[in-house]
């Protein structure tokens, strides 16, 4: 009976559905090692003591494992505490043999922590960020709170598909247009392929999702189940919610805070993690999500110079211009290698002009040109040039690329902003962009502070239609409704703000 009972001893059920003479083999063969005691043959190492309790004492050494295996043959009033410690243990203590990935750095209980932390400021709004380094990656470790100003004009009506409000938005939550360009200079949005890579080197698809969250404030499930998760890597995904793509007033949130968070993916979708289980999965149709950025400058939408102004401090290396021709002083900013003047021209001449003719407007915005007066006449000072689209481009990669360079170049003021102060600028170069809007060919001038188009030298190929036998040529494009800075093809018999740049 003695042998009997061993034998259906859960510590040997692994080799029950072999015969008689396997068992007795690989028990035997065990017996002979005391090297492999937390590998899967190490189950057997005590098979030829008499007292099971020795044996139970010195079989594997994971805990987690005793209890997953225990739950998995046991259907009872217990289960709920099986299955919960099953998913707070599954990314630690686990044998080496069977789990992919890094080895944890941290326990669940913060009794060990040897992760590799540090530290950003933001320098667009003077943030500081925890950030963690997993493998050869450098994540945030923390959720994005950069607010674009504009991240909530996605939603219907202004609003934000969120129960706490606006603010609470602005800070957690960004569609994937607006997440494209939130990360600060130097870090971006990952890619699917970057979130793979992190998946792997924390424990593989089956064990990711617990080993990514956090260890507190995910809500039981439906049953009653806990599925707080290990954090074993310091990544610290919490349960904050997700806006799912909503219509009508959008006042609700389909997943609020304690059930899920949802990662956002470059260029769209975002990876889930909730309080279900420990699976990650990807939507696509998440509306609004989390951004955590990684570290590296990768594509276009991020800049290549550390912007030199914040809201508190501006180490920008600004200079001044005299234009001889008329005794006008500009101030001028150096961003990268270009040194551009910092004002509009308000050079006058006789066919240049004021918006809607004040000669206010021209003190405070510059005066407005015709192409062919600016860059045939050469309008600018001598040694300065009308930019070429080229140079355009060069300045627009600089400060984060077409998508967000209006954001960093606009200037803090006299912007008409009618909806969450999305058109005023950060300013973030000393360019000060300003809305000095511009005179159609017809004679008619636009609306004064919501956009501004800057003249290049660079003729462009536009035709509006087959017959039409209209000069355009590029000129900077900026507005009060977007983030955006880019070369558009305008009439040259418009007239437009001029910004020169030194030779």
């Amino acid at each position: 009976m003695r042998w009997n009972n061993y034998l259906f001893s859960k510590k040997c059920a692994v080799l029950m559905a072999g015969t008689f003479l396997a068992f007795f083999t690989a028990c035997s063969n065990a017996v002979d090692s005391d090297e492999i005691e937390e590998s899967s043959s190490s189950i057997c190492k005590d098979c030829t003591d008499k007292k099971s309790s020795s044996s139970s004492k010195k079989l594997s050494k994971s805990s987690s494992s005793k209890k997953a295996s225990s739950s998995s043959n046991k259907v009872s009033s217990s289960s709920k505490s099986s299955s919960s410690s099953k998913a707070l243990s599954s990314s630690s203590d686990k044998s080496s043999s069977s789990r992919m990935g890094l080895p944890p750095c941290r326990t669940a209980d913060g009794s060990k922590d040897d992760c590799e932390y540090g530290e950003f400021t933001d320098v667009r709004d003077g943030q500081v960020y925890k950030t963690v380094k997993i493998g050869t990656q450098t994540w945030m470790a923390e959720n994005l709170r950069y607010n674009t100003g504009a991240d909530c004009a996605i939603f219907d009506d202004y609003k934000c598909c969120n129960e706490k409000g606006l603010e609470y938005c602005k800070e957690k939550f960004y569609s994937s247009i607006a997440s494209q360009t939130a990360c600060p200079p130097g870090w971006h949005l990952p890619s699917q392929a970057e979130f793979d890579t992190l998946i792997n080197a924390v424990g593989g698809p089956s064990e990711a999702a617990n080993s990514l969250k956090s260890t507190s404030g995910w809500f039981p499930d439906r049953n009653g189940l806990e599925w707080n998760g290990s954090d074993g890597y310091g990544f610290n995904a919490e349960p904050v919610g997700a806006d799912e793509f909503c219509e009508g007033d959008c006042t609700t949130v389909d997943f609020g805070p304690g059930t899920e968070t949802c990662f956002k993916v470059n260029p769209s979708g975002c990876l889930m993690l909730n309080n279900s289980n420990n699976e990650i999965r990807n939507y696509s149709i998440i509306w609004g999500g989390s951004v955590r950025c990684l570290l590296g400058d990768t594509g276009p939408f991020f800049s290549r110079i550390p912007p030199c102004r914040t809201d508190s401090s501006d180490n920008c290396e600004y200079g001044t211009l005299t234009d001889t021709r008329d005794n006008q002083t500009y101030k001028t900013v150096k961003i990268g290698e270009q040194i551009w003047m910092a004002q509009n021209l308000n050079y006058e001449t006789d066919s240049s002009f004021c918006n809607d003719n004040k000669e206010t407007n021209c003190t405070k915005f510059g005066r407005l040109y015709l192409w062919n007066e600016a860059v045939e006449k050469d309008i600018c000072p001598e040694g300065w040039h009308v930019p070429s689209q080229t140079e355009f481009d060069t300045l627009v990669s600089a400060v984060g690329g077409k998508n967000l360079a209006g954001l960093y170049l606009k200037a803090t003021t006299d912007w008409d902003s009618f909806v969450l102060n999305e058109g005023i600028g950060k300013d973030s170069y000393g360019f000060a962009a300003l809305a000095a809007s511009h005179r159609y060919y017809t004679g008619f001038f636009s609306p004064g502070e919501t956009f501004t188009y800057l003249w290049s030298s660079s003729k462009s190929d536009y035709k509006a239609t087959i017959k039409d036998t209209t000069a355009y040529a590029y000129a900077l494009n900026m507005d009060n409704q977007t983030d955006a800075a880019e070369l558009t093809s305008t009439r040259i018999d418009d007239a437009n703000s001029v910004r020169c740049l030194k030779d």
